[in-house]
């Protein structure tokens, strides 16, 4: 029986035992406690990488590799266990634990106390990502906590990011995306497939300030006006709303696309291009704008003054939101910005390799009119708070595989070079902007 296998059949209803201590109300998907073991076993071979031979050892390893926010927290939780003496205070079997540190995990004995103190600490993490999981859960009004819950709760809490760094939180790659970097040559399918994909996680960024963040706002009403909610979090309703349209169009074009033929979009984007629906992202960015203004400040500084109220920090603490709104919240607040970027860059790629010369042309007709939208939204990105930083996502970093450093002719030769099977004369106009492409 291999070391996955054995960590199902050790954890599971431990697992859930713990989930109902944390979030009596709530429901756990077996697949979401299949996920948590894996984090789980991981885990217990990262603390075990060191090679403790003692208590002393487990508590150096934890003290050097653990975030400082929840450090303290688990040794206390370790040390509690340890000077109660009793395993069975534990939801964790520690007997097995220990049988597997020894067999598989470490390959020698150890003491029970070195077990008790690291299945303390398994618990404790454990612990506080199905706290995190229900809190997000509760605050969407669902019942059960999913697979997606947990990784979307550890997404946006910074301390658990840090310890689970390496493991595969992004949805997208759960419906078995594969970037268009990895697929060899770019063709028309594959662009809009991944426009979707890219469309549907915007969405769900989204739902994520209204639905965590903003709503909790909104519903303490004795503490905070809709009108100071509403300086944090602009126009995003708005945006909301047209991303949902977005992706409705696309994923309709696709239902209705005949046998073997694309799905074509040109004429649904020249429509929404030429009525102006894309400036709500404008709107949005130049409120983010006209607060750092107003308050020599991003979003962090508003965001601040109001968490500042008496009674906020208890209310937040008790939604296990408070780090989350100081320290995540103002940077997914830039995330809509970035993402309008996208828009340009993917509808460029579609004219590029659209099998249909009218939908071409509506294509360049729709990037035609953006182009006013795109200029303002790069003025905008191109200085605080809105400059982008090496860390956040780019397009040609994270789905063409282009360095954003190379200049615009090497990009223009990159995408020429993907398209397969084009047999029009292709021309790259590669002066001043990226934006100026004539297929």
């Amino acid at each position: 029986m291999s070391e996955s296998t054995k960590s199902k059949v050790l954890l599971a209803s431990a697992l859930s035992k713990v989930q109902r201590q944390v979030h009596p109300m709530l429901s756990v998907d077996p697949k979401a406690l299949a996920y948590l073991e894996s984090l789980m076993l991981n885990f217990l071979s990262t603390m075990c990488s060191s090679i403790p031979h003692s208590v002393e050892d487990v508590k150096i390893r934890i003290e050097k590799t653990f975030p400082e926010q929840i450090r303290e927290w688990a040794l206390s939780a370790a040390e509690e266990a340890i000077q109660r003496g009793k395993k069975k205070t534990l939801l964790l079997p520690v007997d097995k634990i220990h049988n597997l540190l020894q067999k598989d995990t470490l390959g020698y004995k150890i003491d029970l106390q070195m077990a008790v103190y690291i299945v303390a600490v398994l618990e404790y993490i454990s612990a506080d990502i199905l706290k995190l999981a229900g809190n997000y859960v509760k605050n969407i009004h669902h019942a059960e906590i999913t697979t997606a819950d947990i990784k979307i709760a550890m997404r946006i809490d910074t301390v658990l990011m840090t310890m689970f760094e390496s493991e595969d939180l992004e949805t997208t790659r759960d419906m078995g995306f594969e970037p268009l970097s990895k697929r060899g040559s770019l063709v028309y399918e594959d662009v809009l497939k991944d426009f979707m994909l890219s469309e549907e996680q915007h969405i769900r960024e989204m739902n994520l300030i209204l639905k965590v963040f903003r709503q909790p706002f909104l519903d303490a009403k004795d503490l905070f006006v809709e009108e100071e909610v509403e300086t944090v979090f602009a126009n995003i309703v708005d945006v909301h709303e047209f991303a949902i349209q977005l992706y409705g169009i696309m994923e309709a074009a696709v239902e209705m696309a005949n046998d073997g033929k694309p799905a074509l979009i040109g004429d649904f984007f020249e429509e929404l291009a030429e009525g102006a629906e894309f400036d709500v992202y404008e709107t949005y960015a130049r409120t983010l704008q006209l607060i750092a203004s107003n308050h020599q400040d991003t979003p962090y500084g508003v965001i601040g003054k109001l968490l500042s109220k008496p009674g906020a920090k208890d209310y937040f603490q008790s939604k296990g939101l408070w780090e989350t709104c100081l320290y995540t919240l103002p940077r997914l607040l830039y995330g809509p910005v970035y993402h309008c970027i996208e828009y340009f860059e993917y509808t460029k790629l579609l004219m590029c390799t659209s099998p249909d010369g009218e939908d071409r042309e509506k294509l360049d007709a729709a990037l035609s009119a953006l182009l006013s939208l795109q200029e303002s939204i790069e003025r905008l990105c191109s200085v605080e708070p809105l400059r982008r930083r090496p860390e956040d996502p780019v397009f040609y970093q994270r789905h063409i595989g282009v360095n954003p450093v190379n200049d615009d002719a090497q990009k223009m030769q990159t995408i020429q070079d993907s398209i397969d099977g084009w047999d029009g004369k292709v021309l790259f106009s590669v002066e001043g902007d990226f934006h100026s492409v004539l297929c």
